[in-house]
């Protein structure tokens, strides 16, 4: 999951990504709050242009993590 932003213009480029349980587990510090696996993949969409000397990223992030109520412990996700 890389974006070149030395190839970025002024037009807006748009990236899509995929992401399973084994990015998670590599990105995200092992905790026992946090789940190993996800529930599905996570899809990330990001469109990503330049703006003189500045960068802009704009993105949304879809998916589900399971997690659950550290009172209650319904599960959410």
């Amino acid at each position: 999951m890389t974006i070149n932003v030395d190839r970025l213009s002024a037009s807006p480029q748009p990236f899509e990504f995929e992401v399973g349980s084994a990015w998670w587990r590599a990105a995200i510090p092992a905790d026992p709050e946090l789940p190993r696996e996800l529930d599905e993949p996570l899809r990330i969409g990001v469109s990503g242009y330049r703006v003189g000397d500045e960068l802009i990223l704009d993105g949304q992030v879809t998916g589900s993590v399971p997690l659950e109520c550290g009172r209650c412990l319904a599960r959410y996700g």
